[in-house]
């Protein structure tokens, strides 16, 4: 099974059903054939778009926690990425925040293809030799 690092601007996109959004929602029948993996910050980041969400009478709590149910059943894997020298150079090298850095960081190490409408991100990554889904 083929792998996929899935970031949290695809993530957000799919619960927060900001209108038609052909980078998210092509992005998620490619899940079907593969495995999505995710850092360990994303639970984190998804969250508070959520909650952000929340406090701006954007969704409901029970939207929220439906929303969040769906990712749940994703089953997406979610991966520990240590924060250090190594990582920090690497976000300092492609100019990106260390959250970036780590998606980035990880599609790098599992030779995994990048899904993100960050074009910040989506820049780097092809900057790297990693291929993008966007």
């Amino acid at each position: 099974m083929s792998k996929i690092v899935i970031d949290a601007s695809v993530c957000g996109a799919w619960m927060l059903a900001r209108g038609p959004d052909e980078g998210a929602s092509d992005t998620l029948p490619l899940l079907r054939g593969s495995q999505g993996i995710v850092p360990d910050i994303w639970r984190y980041e998804v969250s508070n778009l959520l909650l952000v969400s929340v406090r701006q009478d954007a969704l409901s709590r029970s939207e929220m926690y439906q929303r969040w149910l769906v990712l749940v059943r994703l089953r997406l894997v979610t991966v520990h990425m240590d924060v250090g020298p190594g990582l920090v150079d690497f976000a300092r090298q492609h100019g990106l925040s260390l959250y970036d850095a780590a998606y980035l960081q990880l599609a790098r190490q599992e030779r995994a293809p990048l899904a993100t409408l960050d074009k910040r991100l989506a820049s780097a990554a092809i900057d790297a030799g990693i291929d993008v889904l966007a």
